[in-house]
Formats: structure tokens, C-alpha cells, sequence
């Protein structure tokens, strides 16, 4: 006789499949967001061209780095500066450095002052601020007023002509410090959202796009306000976050609280053909990163500001290349960068609802000593731009989307060179040149038969003593 099992499918136990199920297929769909989302990051990536400042040859080119060059990814990295209501520094240390009472105090004012979900020795920093005001008695000190101000900090200085940052960041000191940029990939961090409500006529237009913003990270600021820790960010607007049928809209580029915006709708006439590296597909947006400022441009060229002659920002048209597309064949040509997506911090949760490695994104710290002597001091204006930033999140354009302010008509140039190619390109019909064609290590240009390439006269923008430098 063969007895045959009965089993007893009950509603919670169908409910326990069911959940099942749609855990399943919630965690196959943030997969797949994220795959999508990757490929839609790499398909529109800017071409990075790090130029050089003609006018200085102390102000170096570097790279963007993943924040693992600041040790960002853990608490025990953070320094706190803590002092009293006379500005009398009481400590300035990192947190696996301060004693176990200094460490119990600075979690419990944290927890009881700002969010309780704060804890240093978990690696939960998202809530920590940059600055905190309280009342209490610090180890070994009096009942006061005091201050604390949390950050973290790149090895050396710029001071009075101090080139340490530079010793550190290029393996000069000896033995090479582990925070050396060379211990680190060239790294984009990525932030897509959708621009919903623009009540602005001028850029109604974008209501259902999305962004794609590119945040580069630059350990150290070396231009007229020196400071560490530099992010800054590039805009690329697209039509569907599909990445099968996104179209590229329009390009914001960044500088210095300025910007500036192509796109098919607003400002000038959009033309990716001339905007764009020539790239099969036209995707890529070429970007001008200034020397010792990282500000992305457009173009090379000299860039008028408020102040002309002092803020005025002097680049080369030329300069080594950082793309997603290339090997690292010839580095001192061009090389390769990564990108990494970011989470959306929810404020609601514990922890922002980070894990404790990416508290980073979340936390208000300063990405950097708080302040460092800048030559232009004197200024007002460059008085607060003198001090350490604080992460993307903070910045006021998370998730938001605007139109850059500079004026159009001060850009160095009124056309675009289509330089650089960096992919397998291939000219058919009618090809326009503009300037200079630099077909970069990895790539192949194939010219179809028939096609007519016409060149302009007198428009070699880069001339060919800036050819021969590439």
C-alpha cells in the first residue's frame, strides 16, 4: 500500500508564496532598473578633456577619483574638531584615534541632537552633520557652549605655495602615501531623475526628461580659492531613461556656481553634430575640465567672469582624454574612467536607508580640511568658496534641474570642433570639418566611399602646435 502525502496549503502559507513572489520580482526589477540605468549612464558618459592652464604651469591636471581617496566609506576616517564658544580647539582628530569616552560623547550628542540612527562605531554617518551647536560637558572639560565640526581630510596642504597636496596626490613622498591617486580608478558617480514641474517658460520644455548628472569627485581645489575635496557634476538631459529609444536633449555644463545649457529647446539651437565628439551615435558630450578648478566648459578658450581680468579661467583646446570607451593603451593620451549609480537617500529611514559603506552620500560632512589660506582671501566673494564642500546630496541641485546662467555669447568659440574620436566612427554623405580631427588610441575612423568632406576655411581652432601635442 503506497500512502500518499497531503499537504496543507493555508493562507498564510499562500501568503508566503505570494510575498516570495513579489520579493522576487521586486528584486529582479531593481536589477534590471539598475542594468538599465547603467547601460543608459554608459551610452550618454561626456568625454572628459583635462586641459592645462596656458597662463600657470603650477596649476596640475588630476583625475577624478572614487571617494575611497578621501577613506570616505568608513566613520573611523571622519575628523572632528571640536572647540568652545571662544573658538579655543579643544580636539582635532580622526574617530579611531579619539578615546573611548570622546567616542561615546560624540555618538551620544549626535543621537540626541541630530538622529538616532547615528552611530559611529556601526558606521552609520548618513544624519551627521557638518556643524553641531550643543550644551553638555566633553570629556574631561566643563559644563559649556561648544562646537563641532566634522570632515574629512586629504594629507597636505596649499598654503603659501605649498605644493604638498600635489607630493601626496603624484606619489612624491616617501614611501607614496596610500591616499596617492594612482591607488585609484578614474570614477563618475551617477544620479538619474526625472525633471517634473519646471514652471519656468524657458525650460517647460524639459517636464518628462530625464537627467543623467555625472558628479566627479577631485580630491583637492587648486585655483584662485584653494580648498580640499571638489565635487562637480555635468548634466546630460535625454528623452526616455530606455536606453533602446533615449535620445540625447540637451547638455548642462557646470562652473564655478555658473553654468550653462544646449538643447533643443531654450537658449541656443542645439545641434549634436557640431555639440558633440562624432561618436557613432552622436551620445557623448565632450567636456573642458579646467586645470586646478575641474569647472566643466564646453570649449577651450579663455571664459570672462564678473571680475575679468582676476576670474577669468585660461584653458588649453587640447589635453589627455578620459572616456569610458578607451583602454588605458596610451595613458598619457587618454585614458578609461568607471561609473557607479547611486542610491536615492530616503530621509525617512534609519541610516537614510544606505548601508553603512555608502553613509558617505548621505552624511552633511565637509570633504575636506574645513578651510585652507586661498590667494584671493582678500575677495569676499571667494570667502565661503574657500571652504570644503559638502557631497552631492547637500548640494543644492539634487534630484533638480536648472538652466545654466553664463551667457552664450561668452563662450571662446561659436562653433564646435568635432574632436576627439574615442569609438569606431564612420563618415558617410556630407561631413562638415571644424578645427582639428584627432582620432585617439582604440579608435578606427572609416570614411565610406562617396562621402564628401568639406573643410572650412581659416577654422582650425586648434592650430598645429596644438595638434602636435596629441
Amino acid at each position: 500500500m503506497f500512502f500518499v502525502p497531503r499537504f496543507r496549503h493555508s493562507r498564510a502559507c499562500l501568503r508566503g508564496f505570494g510575498i516570495a513572489v513579489l520579493l522576487i520580482y521586486f528584486l529582479s526589477s531593481i536589477a534590471w532598473g539598475n542594468t538599465q540605468d547603467q547601460q543608459l549612464a554608459e551610452k550618454f558618459s561626456p568625454i572628459l578633456i583635462l586641459v592645462e592652464d596656458p597662463t600657470d604651469s603650477n596649476k596640475k591636471v588630476i583625475f577624478p577619483e572614487l571617494v575611497e581617496i578621501m577613506k570616505a566609506k568608513s566613520a573611523s576616517n571622519l575628523k572632528f574638531r571640536i572647540y568652545n564658544a571662544l573658538e579655543q580647539t579643544l580636539i582635532d582628530e580622526f574617530y579611531s584615534n579619539l578615546t573611548s569616552s570622546w567616542q561615546a560623547h560624540l555618538n551620544s550628542i549626535y543621537q540626541n541632537s541630530i538622529h538616532n540612527s547615528i552611530n559611529l562605531a556601526q558606521n552609520k554617518f548618513a544624519f551627521l552633520p557638518a556643524a553641531l551647536k550643543y550644551t553638555g560637558k566633553p570629556p574631561g572639560f566643563a559644563n559649556g557652549i561648544y562646537f563641532v565640526l566634522a570632515y574629512f581630510d586629504y594629507p597636505g596642504n596649499r598654503e603659501k605655495g605649498n605644493n604638498s597636496w600635489y607630493d601626496y596626490y603624484f606619489g612624491r613622498t616617501n614611501p607614496p602615501h596610500s591616499q596617492a591617486g594612482a591607488n585609484f580608478k578614474n570614477t563618475a558617480y551617477v544620479h538619474i531623475f526625472q525633471i517634473e514641474n519646471a514652471q519656468e517658460p524657458s525650460i517647460r520644455t524639459y517636464n518628462g526628461k530625464y537627467v543623467i548628472r555625472y558628479y566627479y569627485y577631485y580630491p583637492f581645489n587648486d585655483w584662485k580659492n584653494n580648498h580640499e575635496g571638489d565635487w562637480q557634476s555635468i548634466d546630460v538631459i535625454v528623452t526616455s531613461r530606455d536606453t533602446a529609444t533615449a535620445e540625447l536633449f540637451g547638455v548642462g555644463y557646470w562652473f564655478h556656481s555658473e553654468g550653462i545649457t544646449y538643447s533643443q529647446k531654450g537658449g541656443r539651437k542645439f545641434v549634436p553634430r557640431t555639440h558633440f565628439a562624432p561618436a557613432e551615435g552622436g551620445t557623448h558630450p565632450v567636456v573642458y575640465v579646467g586645470a586646478g578648478s575641474h569647472g566643466g566648459f564646453p570649449t577651450g578658450g579663455n571664459y570672462p567672469r564678473k571680475i575679468p581680468y582676476v576670474l577669468t579661467e585660461r584653458m588649453t583646446t587640447y589635453g589627455l582624454v578620459l572616456s569610458t570607451s578607451v583602454a588605458n593603451t596610451k595613458p598619457k593620451v587618454a585614458k578609461s574612467y568607471d561609473l557607479i549609480l547611486l542610491p536615492e537617500p530616503d530621509t525617512t529611514q534609519a541610516n537614510m536607508g544606505l548601508a553603512p559603506e555608502m553613509s558617505w552620500l548621505g552624511t552633511g560632512a565637509l570633504w575636506g580640511t574645513p578651510n585652507v589660506e586661498s590667494p584671493l582671501d582678500i575677495i569676499p566673494y571667494f570667502d565661503n568658496y574657500s571652504l570644503s564642500p559638502q557631497g552631492p546630496f547637500h548640494k543644492d541641485n539634487w534630484g533638480k534641474w536648472k538652466n545654466g546662467n553664463y551667457k552664450h555669447t561668452d563662450i571662446p568659440y561659436t562653433e564646435f570642433q568635432q574632436f576627439p574620436i574615442v569609438q569606431n566612427v564612420t563618415w558617410r554623405d556630407t561631413i562638415d570639418l571644424i578645427g582639428d580631427i584627432v582620432v585617439y588610441p582604440g579608435a578606427t575612423l572609416t570614411i565610406d566611399a562617396g562621402t564628401t568632406i568639406k573643410a572650412s576655411p581659416k577654422r582650425d581652432i586648434h592650430g598645429l602646435k596644438d595638434a602636435s601635442r596629441v
